[in-house]
């Protein structure tokens, strides 16, 4: 445990020395999912050492996928796209399912589209 804590140490000195274009969408998603895998990371530490280990499976299935989201959008800037792409598909689904009024929190999400 202590060499992962140095590791996430030595992520978050990184930080400091980030140089991006903030108006970038490409350089703004790495630095998201860099910094999700920091707050993941801690996440996982905090709940481990304080035995709270019933939610450690789901902050870590959020910090894998936040690993291969960044994984693969540091490799091809157009995987972004793809990442835009699933964002927007998602949020259609739920308005459709928020237009058949059959979830009272949904039908709020619904009416305040219109």
């Amino acid at each position: 445990m202590e060499t992962y804590k140095n590791e996430i140490k030595a992520a978050q000195n990184y930080i400091e020395h980030f140089k991006f274009d903030k108006k970038d969408s490409w350089h703004k998603n790495l630095i998201a999912l860099y910094l999700s895998l920091i707050e993941y990371s801690d996440a996982l530490i905090n709940l481990i050492e304080n035995e709270k280990s019933i939610a450690v499976p789901v902050v870590f299935r959020s910090l894998l996928e936040a690993y291969v989201d960044f994984k693969n959008l540091s490799e091809d800037k157009a995987y972004g796209y793809h990442m835009e792409a699933n964002y927007a598909y998602n949020w259609l689904k739920s308005l459709e399912e928020a237009s058949k009024n059959q979830n009272e929190y949904l039908a709020l999400t619904a009416q305040n589209q219109t």
